[in-house]
């Protein structure tokens, strides 16, 4: 009977710890509309989608791997800003428009505004690792964004 018991109490302790697409929505909405590409080996890009079914941003993940100078194997920034301009070429951008840059002791913020994007590049002068680059799609809300 104990060992029965024991069984039941295990079992019903691990169903009621599961998480399914209806506890997580009913909690926190629908998902975001979210994808992950290998641009180049060791280098991802993650699409946002707008409502439209649009990209509405896209994130190059911040990585440790990125340095000035690389061995084989290793990402440089050259490669990353040869990748950011193969995903999101001049055409698409249009017309740079404005450029900005804002420091806050060695961190600073470079923001590049075009006609239809604006390209944000974080950078850390105390340490080699590149930032998270972010590039927004004007026009387009990302569907994460709370409209009040």
């Amino acid at each position: 009977m104990r060992v029965g018991l024991m069984i039941f109490v295990l079992t019903a302790s691990v169903a009621f710890g599961q998480m399914t697409t209806d506890s997580l929505r009913s909690k926190y909405g629908n998902p975001l509309s979210r994808e992950t590409f290998t641009v180049r080996p060791g280098l991802q890009v993650i699409a946002d989608y707008a409502a439209s079914g649009r990209v509405c941003r896209l994130q190059f993940p911040a990585s440790d791997n990125v340095v000035g100078e690389a061995a084989p194997g290793e990402l440089t920034t050259k490669m990353v800003d040869e990748a950011l301009e193969e995903v999101v070429p001049a055409g698409v951008r249009g017309k740079e428009v404005n450029g900005r840059t804002a420091y806050l002791g060695a961190f600073s913020m470079l923001s590049t505004e075009y006609d239809h994007v604006i390209i944000i590049r974080p950078q850390n002068f105390n340490t080699p690792r590149r930032g998270e680059i972010v590039v927004l799609f004007k026009g387009e809300l990302c569907l994460d964004v709370v409209v009040r």
